[in-house]
């Protein structure tokens, strides 16, 4: 039996009945009723690698360890799926729902985050940054779900994503401190894209960067980061939400803010503060074209305001100055797919480029 069928073996085993963490010498008995063959050299290592396995998180670690990959996906029992280069395959680790459920409570207790019949899904982030999203029964048919995100920690450069002549005006729409709504599909590159964009400002301005999870890596000597923290075991029962860090950023004295994902009403906060003169500011919404970026963020600052749909789109069209359309490649690239000018009116006007291919 090989080291991974070993781990699995007493991993299951300790689902179980569980024993303490550190209880070195029960694992050791464990190791030898899976591997009875096994040399005293041969079942020390076997040993030293369960427990390694036992105190991350579980079998996974090893797909974790791997930088190329990007995405972990564990849908109930059966096959353990990654993404590594844009390609979406099946690897050989295959787990049982148990497993699976032992990997997810490793993950959330520690977080305070509760999972279970009353609350069957979660959202949280590993110790590297990595986003994680966990779906129990009975919202899950077949099994738990695990969906591990993970970024990149480099920055790439504007080349990685457009053609030489369109990373030019993607420059001096940061010189110009245009503010800028990045919009695409899930995993088209949004985030990584507006990490390229502001580290280029943060070189010579204060940044307030505002996320949900933290993904955005912004280098510059006056960057500084919130983070939404939702009512917990371990946070406060009032929590402070995308929406109360906005305000909160206008107090830190930004040049510019950069807010990660627009998605309810604090687009109303984050449209207020682009008035107020930070200009040069970024952000990211989920839309598949220019017209749909702008009535989504309408939409959504008509969840927080009382004025009419023709005043907000006023408002719409007078805080944002650019449109970023990205794209995800048949081969996993994401590159900038479309730039659109916002006028007064809020007429979107398309500037033309050349998308890479």
């Amino acid at each position: 039996m090989n080291p991974v069928e070993v781990a699995a073996a007493v991993h299951r085993r300790l689902v179980a009945e569980p024993p303490a963490i550190d209880d070195a010498l029960r694992v050791r008995q464990m190791v030898r009723d899976e591997a009875p063959l096994a040399s005293p050299e041969a079942l020390d290592r076997l040993e030293q690698s369960v427990l390694s396995t036992l105190r991350g998180l579980g079998p996974i670690d090893a797909l974790l360890a791997d930088p190329e990959v990007t995405d972990v996906l564990i849908n109930g029992s059966g096959e353990v799926w990654i993404e590594r280069d844009g390609d979406l395959r099946a690897t050989p680790l295959v787990l049982e729902s148990a497993t699976v459920r032992a990997i997810i409570e490793r993950i959330f207790r520690p977080l305070g985050v509760p999972i279970d019949l009353a609350h069957p899904n979660a959202d949280g982030q590993l110790v590297d940054g990595s986003r994680v999203t966990a779906v129990l029964p009975p919202i899950s048919v077949d099994g738990p779900i695990l969906a591990i995100r993970r970024f990149r920690t480099e920055q790439l450069p504007l080349e990685a994503f457009a053609a030489p002549e369109t990373v030019g005006l993607l420059r001096s729409v940061v010189v110009d401190r245009d503010d800028v709504i990045v919009f695409g599909a899930t995993g088209s590159g949004k985030t990584t894209l507006v990490n390229s964009l502001a580290s280029i400002a943060a070189r010579s301005a204060r940044l307030v960067v505002i996320e949900d999870v933290p993904e955005l890596r912004i280098v510059g000597p006056q960057v500084v980061r919130l983070q939404v923290q939702a009512p917990g075991e371990h946070r406060p029962v009032t929590g402070r939400t995308l929406r109360d860090l906005v305000r909160l950023a206008l107090r830190l004295r930004p040049d510019r803010i950069v807010v990660g994902e627009v998605r309810g009403p604090e687009a109303h906060d984050m449209l207020w503060a682009l008035a107020t003169g930070h200009s040069g500011s970024f952000s990211t919404v989920h839309a598949s074209s220019p017209g749909g970026a702008l009535g989504r963020l309408c939409t959504f600052a008509a969840m927080a305001s009382s004025a009419s749909e023709a005043t907000i789109r006023s408002e719409v069209a007078a805080a944002v100055d650019v449109l970023v359309g990205m794209k995800r490649l048949a081969d996993g690239r994401r590159v900038v797919d479309s730039l659109s000018r916002v006028a007064d009116d809020g007429m979107i006007i398309p500037i033309p480029i050349r998308v890479l291919t």
